[in-house]
């Protein structure tokens, strides 16, 4: 522990902890014993932590200017009745850091409660990353919120992430407010469970990350059973499930979304809720549906089982989609599917490279399509578009 100390020490003046014109700070440890029932760090004071520091009953405030820092095996988690309030300032961040400057340093932050005072506010999350929160592998991350945890994010950055950034584990985990956020030199931006996806704010930024994509979906199947806005990012989504559309969500106009083997949207209904996907774009900014890999029938494709309204696709193009039958018959095979009563506008929408139909309606009376100055290019494998298992070269 006195070695462990003296690290702490060095780091505290290598960071310049404490106001400037106090000189540095000498470094305290900090443990889950000395978290309990609540504990302001003052601003400006430097801590260590060598285990993990359970927030388990009470608030750990954090002051502007204090610095954290993480042995390789520790990190801060907030569970059972803890809350964590971290705000910093513009001109004094916290900063939550490993021993060392690098990738997977330390673990990072978990959050298992939904306080509504847990925020993380001007914040560095620096070198994290390097172990599962959960028995999924792929749940290691800076920050990770579970199925029960819920906080804000506002003017934070995450850097180093020896894998994600962000991890929302489940349906109920809240991220927001999202605001200010940026992630840079991180191995994976971030994955979010699709009920979560329309907190992410469409002012984050990214830089140097080894994948510039944000991941969409959890699982092999997901759900959006909340209303959300999907944003349009400077760096693509990327979905890897099927996703079903249990609620109305929008895609705002210039959004890119790339889908992985396997994936797709379907929007449907169940008791008290029917699922919608409004993709309005413009001319200058048109959104964009397309394979992670650009094969024919990389990804699912697009499946209305509603008759939303808001059932929209404009200024926007869908190509590589067809992967397979969306009701086990070959003429279900279509990059755009419309079930039996269930109804889709297209106004300015270009469909090709699917390895089936371009678009596929199930009846010729009970699914209905408006088409404006919707393009099938050659490139669809079957043609562009089968109605009631008959072929036709024009939307009704």
């Amino acid at each position: 522990m006195r070695g462990f100390g003296i690290v702490g020490v060095v780091v505290a003046v290598v960071s310049g902890c404490g106001p400037a014109t106090s000189g540095p700070c000498v470094a305290e440890a900090l443990t889950t014993a000395a978290v309990a029932g609540g504990k302001t760090l003052a601003p400006f004071s430097c801590w260590t932590a060598d285990r993990e520091i359970n927030v388990s009953d009470g608030t750990l405030a954090i002051g502007e200017g204090v610095t954290i820092t993480f042995a390789q095996n520790a990190s801060l988690r907030v569970t059972g009745q803890g809350r964590l309030r971290a705000v910093g300032t513009a001109a004094a961040p916290i900063v939550l850091r490993g021993q060392d400057d690098r990738r997977g340093a330390w673990k990072g932050v978990g959050v298992s409660t939904d306080a509504t005072d847990n925020r993380l506010e001007h914040v560095q999350l620096t070198g994290a990353g390097n172990a599962a929160w959960t028995g999924n592998n792929d749940s290691k991350a800076a920050l990770f919120v579970d199925d029960v945890g819920g906080l804000a994010l506002v003017s934070t950055r995450i850097s180093k992430s020896a894998w994600y950034g962000v991890f929302t584990e489940g349906a109920a985990s809240r991220i927001g407010p999202f605001t200010g956020v940026r992630f840079d030199d991180n191995e994976r931006i971030a994955r979010l469970h699709a009920n979560t996806a329309g907190a992410f704010g469409g002012d984050t930024t990214f830089d140097g990350n080894s994948e510039s994509v944000v991941r969409l979906g959890y699982g092999a199947s997901d759900q959006v059973r909340a209303a959300a806005t999907w944003r349009r990012l400077a760096v693509p989504w990327l979905v890897t499930a099927r996703v079903l559309l249990y609620a109305a969500v929008t895609i705002e106009a210039g959004a890119t979304f790339r889908f992985a083997q396997g994936a797709g949207f379907n929007m449907r209904n169940d008791t008290g809720n029917s699922g919608s996907l409004d993709a309005t774009g413009t001319a200058a900014a048109p959104i964009v549906f397309t394979g992670e890999e650009e094969l024919a029938g990389s990804w699912l494709g697009l499946a209305y089982e509603t008759s939303s309204t808001s059932n929209k696709l404009a200024h926007a193009s869908v190509r590589f989609a067809g992967r397979q039958g969306w009701d086990g018959n070959s003429f279900s095979k279509a990059a755009v599917y419309v079930d039996n009563n269930s109804s889709l506008a297209l106004d300015t929408v270009t469909i090709g490279s699917s390895a089936g139909y371009g678009l596929h309606l199930v009846s010729a009376t009970n699914s209905q399509a408006s088409c404006t100055a919707v393009t099938f290019e050659a490139s669809n494998a079957s043609g562009p578009i089968s109605i009631a298992r008959m072929a036709a070269m024009a939307c009704p």
